[in-house]
C-alpha cells in the first residue's frame, strides 16, 4: 500500500534496522557501493587537485604545518589523506580511500536518514539510489575534500532529525558540535547551522497544538546547537594559532564566499543570458534522474494548497521556462576550464528527448501522486527538514560552489531522499493494474515516467566517462608514465615543472620548486608577478624567480599541463621557457618538454 510507503510509525525507528532481516539488503548494497566506487577509481580519468593534495600531505608527513609552511583551505582532509598515507605509503590506493570510505558509509547514513522521515522500504531506495547512481559514483571517486563533507553533513542531519523527533538537546549539540569540527572539512558547511534556527522555527510556528516545544524549548535547542559549534570550531582555532598563523588561515578560508562562486558567476560577474543559463544546464544534464522526481517533492505542498488548474498553469510556464534557460544555456560555450564539456551528439538527443517527455509526464503525474500523499499521513518532518536542506545547500554552493563542476554534487544526498518516495509512489501507481487489459493512462504514464529515469541514468552512466573533460582528463596510468619516465631520466636533485604534484611525488621528487599550488599563476599581472600577495611567508616565488631558476638550466623537465598555459600570459616566464626547453616526448597526449640548447622550439599554448 502506497500509504504504508509514506507513513512513519512512532517508536520504529532502530527496530527495523536491529533486525537482519532488514539489515541483509542494507549492507548488500554498501558493499557493492564500496566495489564499484574502489575499482572505477582506478579506471576513470582524474583531475590534477589530487595531486595537490598528496604533495600537501607529503608535506604534513615530513612535519610541515598547514598556515605556516604552507598554503592550504580545509586541513581535515589533508591530515586524513596523510595519516593514509602514512600507512600505506605515497599512492593513489591511499588517498582515494579518503573519498571511497565516506562515500560508502554515506550510503548507510542516507539509507538511516530516510528510514526515520518515511519508512523502511522507502529507505531501501534511497540507498540504493545513492549507491548505484552514476553521478554520485563519478564525483565521489573524485580525489577531493567534497565526499567526506557529504558524509559529515549528512551525518550532521541524522542528529538534527533524531534531535527534532525526541526533543532530545544531547541530538541538537551532536549536530552542532559535528558541524563545528565539520567547518574544518569544509568551511561551507556552517551554513547549515546558521540557517538551523529557522527550521526550528518554521516547526514551532507550524506545530500549533505546541506539542513539540515552546519558544523556551526552541532557544534552549537553538542554543544547544551554537555553543557546540563555537566551542569546537575555537577550540580547533586555538589549536592552529600555538603553531600557525590563524589570520592566514581565516583568510584562506573564506567564509564570506569565494569570488568564483555560482552567485559570482550569475549576479557579479557581466555575462550574457546564454553563459548564466549554462550553470543551469550542466547540472540538469547530469542529475536529470534525480532532479525530476525531486522536482515533484518540492512541489507537492502547493499542489495541496491551490487549486489543481492553478498547479497546472503554474507548473507548465515553470517547466516551459526551464525548456527554454536550458535551450538557451545550451547554446553557450563559456569557462570550459571549469568543468563545462559537450557529449557526443547522441546523449544531446536522448538528454532531450528524456526532458521534454519526463516534464510532460511529471505534469500529468502530479495530481495522481498529491491524491496518493493525501491518502497517507502527512510527512510532518520531512518536508520541512528537507527543504532546509535543500535551500541551505544552494546558498552553500551559491557562496562557495565554482559553476560548472562538480558542486552541484552537494545536493546528490537530498535530492536522493526526496526522489524516493515519489519513485516508490510511481511504483505503486504502476502496479495497481492486475492484468495488462486493467492498464489505464495514469497506470502507463506511471511506467513511461519510471522508464524515462531509467533511460537518463543509463545515458548519464555511460557519458559521463566517455566525454573529455577539462578539469578531469588524464588517466592515473598517464600520471605513473610521466613520472617514470622523468625519474629515470633524472637525479633526485634536478627539478621538474608540474602543475600535477603527483607527478613530482612518484618522480621522487618531495618538492617541485617550491609550488603547492600552480594554478595560482594563471592570472595576470605586473611583473614579478605574485601570485599570493598577502603571503606573510612567501612560499609562492614570483615568476621571475621561476623564470631565472630555468633559464640557470636549474629544471630539467616541463610537463605540458595547464602549468604551460600559465606561462603564456607571463612574458618573462614564457621566454625563459620558449628558450630553454623543447618538445622531448609525448606520452598519451601529454608533451614532455625538456631542458635543451636549441632555443624557441617549445611554445606556451593552453592546449596543453
Amino acid at each position: 500500500m502506497v500509504e504504508r510507503l509514506l507513513e512513519h510509525k512512532a517508536g520504529e525507528d532502530g527496530k527495523h534496522f536491529a533486525t537482519g532481516k532488514h539489515l541483509l539488503p542494507v549492507l548488500v548494497i554498501v558493499l557493492i557501493g564500496f566495489l564499484l566506487r574502489l575499482s572505477l577509481t582506478f579506471v576513470l580519468p582524474m583531475g590534477w587537485d589530487g595531486g595537490t593534495f598528496m604533495y600537501w600531505a607529503n608535506l604534513v608527513n615530513q612535519g610541515a604545518t598547514p598556515y605556516r609552511d604552507f598554503f592550504l583551505r580545509d586541513p581535515v582532509y589533508i591530515y586524513l589523506v596523510a595519516l593514509s598515507m602514512k600507512i600505506l605509503g605515497v599512492s593513489y590506493l591511499a588517498i582515494s580511500l579518503v573519498s571511497i570510505l565516506p562515500s560508502t558509509a554515506s550510503i548507510a547514513i542516507v539509507y538511516m536518514i530516510s528510514r526515520d522521515l518515511f519508512d523502511h522500504r522507502t529507505a531501501i531506495l534511497s540507498s540504493l539510489l545513492y549507491g548505484l547512481s552514476p553521478t554520485i559514483i563519478w564525483y565521489n571517486t573524485v580525489f577531493d575534500p567534497h565526499t567526506l563533507m557529504l558524509f559529515l553533513s549528512s551525518s550532521s542531519m541524522l542528529f538534527l532529525i533524531k534531535g527534532l523527533k525526541t526533543n532530545d538537546s544531547k541530538y541538537f549539540a551532536a549536530f552542532g558540535a559535528l558541524l563545528g569540527g565539520a567547518v574544518f572539512a569544509y568551511r561551507g558547511v556552517a551554513v547549515y547551522a546558521v540557517t538551523s534556527p529557522l527550521l526550528l522555527g518554521y516547526i514551532l510556528a507550524s506545530n500549533k497544538a505546541g506539542q513539540l516545544f515552546g519558544p523556551r524549548k526552541w532557544l534552549r535547542q537553538v542554543l544547544a546547537v551554537a555553543v557546540p559549534f563555537f566551542l569546537i570550531g575555537t577550540a580547533i582555532l586555538l589549536l592552529f594559532s600555538t603553531f600557525s598563523n590563524v589570520s592566514w588561515m581565516l583568510s584562506s578560508f573564506g567564509f564570506g564566499g569565494q569570488q568564483e562562486s555560482a552567485s559570482y558567476f550569475i549576479f557579479g560577474e557581466v555575462l550574457g543570458p546564454a553563459e548564466r543559463a549554462r550553470v543551469l544546464f550542466v547540472a540538469v544534464r547530469e542529475w536529470l534522474y534525480l532532479m525530476a522526481p525531486a522536482t515533484i517533492f518540492l512541489v507537492l505542498p502547493l499542489v495541496h494548497a491551490l487549486s489543481r488548474r492553478v498547479v497546472f498553469i503554474l507548473t507548465g510556464i515553470s517547466g516551459v521556462s526551464v525548456l527554454l534557460a536550458l535551450a538557451l544555456g545550451s547554446m553557450s560555450r563559456f569557462r570550459s576550464a571549469y568543468g563545462a564539456y559537450e557529449p557526443a551528439l547522441i546523449y544531446n538527443i536522448v538528454f532531450w528527448v528524456s526532458l521534454i517527455t519526463l516534464i510532460s509526464s511529471a505534469l500529468l503525474l502530479l495530481p495522481i501522486v498529491s491524491s496518493k500523499f493525501a491518502g497517507a499521513r502527512k510527512p510532518e518532518l520531512a518536508r520541512p527538514l528537507l527543504l532546509y536542506w535543500f535551500l541551505s545547500t544552494a546558498l552553500l554552493v551559491g557562496l562557495f560552489g565554482v559553476p560548472l563542476v562538480n558542486y552541484y554534487y552537494f545536493f546528490a544526498p537530498v535530492f536522493t531522499i526526496m526522489a524516493a518516495p515519489i519513485i516508490m509512489t510511481t511504483m505503486s501507481l504502476a502496479k495497481t493494474a492486475s492484468h495488462i487489459r486493467e492498464i489505464h493512462f495514469p497506470q502507463a504514464n506511471a511506467v513511461v515516467f519510471l522508464c524515462l529515469l531509467g533511460v537518463s541514468a543509463v545515458a548519464v552512466s555511460a557519458m559521463i566517462p566517455s566525454t573529455p573533460m577539462t578539469w578531469r582528463d588524464r588517466s592515473m596510468a598517464t600520471n605513473l608514465s610521466i613520472a617514470s619516465y622523468i625519474q629515470q631520466r633524472t637525479t633526485l636533485q634536478d627539478q621538474i615543472l608540474v602543475q600535477d604534484p603527483a607527478i613530482a611525488l612518484y618522480a621522487q621528487r618531495g618538492v617541485a620548486l617550491g609550488i603547492s599550488l600552480t594554478l595560482v599563476y594563471n592570472k595576470n599581472g605586473t611583473e614579478p608577478f605574485n601570485p599570493m600577495p598577502y603571503d606573510p611567508f612567501d612560499l609562492f616565488p614570483n615568476v621571475t624567480e621561476i623564470a631565472n631558476y630555468m633559464s640557470a638550466g636549474n629544471v630539467k623537465y616541463v610537463v605540458g599541463d595547464y602549468l604551460v598555459c600559465a606561462m603564456h600570459i607571463h612574458p618573462v616566464w614564457k621566454l625563459a621557457f620558449e628558450t630553454n626547453f623543447s618538445q622531448e616526448t609525448v606520452i598519451d597526449g601529454t608533451v614532455v618538454y625538456g631542458l635543451s640548447l636549441k632555443a624557441g622550439t617549445a611554445r606556451t599554448s593552453c592546449s596543453g
